[in-house]
């Protein structure tokens, strides 16, 4: 972290303290602070990454969706999910409108957003999402890519704290037919 802050005042010093060139470093400095548990000191660079993202491209440029992502984080660590919560859906609807709803990406802050609703207690919820990134992420990178694996563990997560522990450990359930959704 001390590299980052050192990049980060020389840039202040160059471009000043208000310069959307700030965002980038701002993000890597509160995400290298999440990575060391100073989450406070992270949220804190986060907010003000998201912040210059938005003054700088508007409130729904892409550029947002990372430093909110990552603020996301901050919150959770805090266990604060339903901030967590409402920063990762702005985040998918940045996506959604920049990419279209079926983005891998889309799919996987969906699938952070199933992480963060488990974390809550709302397995209903949390399944639907897991559910519903395991489709997104599926379709358009097939059954057998890497990030599906991310999407089972979640599912997997879910169905496990849901007390449905055969289901948990089987990759077939991941796929429950219609009869057996929840519904949100």
């Amino acid at each position: 972290a001390t590299r980052l802050e050192r990049a980060l005042g020389l840039l202040t010093e160059l471009h000043g303290p208000d310069s959307p060139r700030l965002g980038n470093a701002l993000n890597s400095l509160g995400s290298a602070y999440l990575r060391s548990g100073r989450y406070a000191e992270a949220e804190a660079l986060l907010v003000r990454a998201t912040t210059m993202a938005e003054a700088a491209g508007g409130p729904s440029h892409p550029d947002v969706v990372t430093p909110l992502n990552n603020l996301a984080l901050s919150h959770e660590r805090q266990g604060r999910y339903a901030d967590a919560i409402a920063a990762l859906r702005r985040a998918r609807a940045i996506l959604s409108e920049n990419s279209g709803p079926d983005h891998p990406n889309v799919g996987l802050i969906q699938q952070n957003i199933a992480g963060m609703l488990r974390l809550s207690g709302d397995l209903v919820r949390a399944r639907s999402e897991a559910e519903g990134a395991l489709k997104i992420i599926e379709a358009k990178l097939g059954p057998e890519h890497p990030l599906v694996a991310g999407v089972l563990v979640v599912r997997g997560e879910v169905l496990h704290d849901s007390g449905e522990l055969a289901a948990a450990r089987d990759r077939k359930s991941t796929r429950l037919n219609s009869s057996h959704r929840l519904t949100s």
